[in-house]
């Protein structure tokens, strides 16, 4: 699991995924698909979203999409202090993942895929619960899925505890 943080323009308001880059100092401005018209700035680096991205949003609550703020942040400090590595961990964080853009129907694979079959997706408890297995999400997508420590103790994980 990549999180990358992503906001989109027409090609015509490049000047403010510019500015985005300049303000953060960090990330990269590309085209969204091949042809298309729509660019993407986007910061997939956790460094910087740990240290840059995550903290200007918690300091300027987004007005809008401030569930997918949070869901976001939740998964950014989840990877950084290893919180995949336990099953339910790894399970929360798929969750939250596949509950953003559409419940999970822009995704490469279905959450069964990734989780198991669909009946264990509903009743909340993985197949094979001593398997861990890798998701690779697409899009830019939320939710408000409970992750097994709360946020604001993974953030009491120092920057050295996590890029240390």
């Amino acid at each position: 699991m990549t999180p990358v943080f992503q906001v989109y323009q027409h090609e015509a308001h490049r000047a403010v995924l510019e500015g985005l880059r300049n303000y953060f100092g960090c990330g990269w401005i590309r085209p969204k698909g091949g042809a298309s018209s729509v660019l993407t700035y986007g910061v997939q680096a956790r460094h910087d979203l740990i240290t840059t991205v995550i903290p200007f949003f918690e300091q300027h609550r987004p007005i809008v999409k401030a569930a997918a703020f949070d869901a976001f942040a939740t998964i950014v400090w989840s990877l950084a202090t290893k919180e995949y590595r336990r099953r339910e961990g790894f399970e929360s964080m798929v969750r939250l993942a596949y509950g953003m853009n559409a419940q999970g129907k822009q995704r490469a694979r279905p959450i069964e895929q990734i989780l198991g079959s669909s009946e264990t997706v509903r009743q909340g408890t993985p197949a094979n619960a001593g398997v861990m297995r890798q998701s690779d999400p697409r899009g830019d997508t939320w939710s408000s899925a409970e992750m097994s420590e709360p946020l604001e103790q993974l953030r009491q994980h120092s920057l050295a505890d996590v890029f240390g």
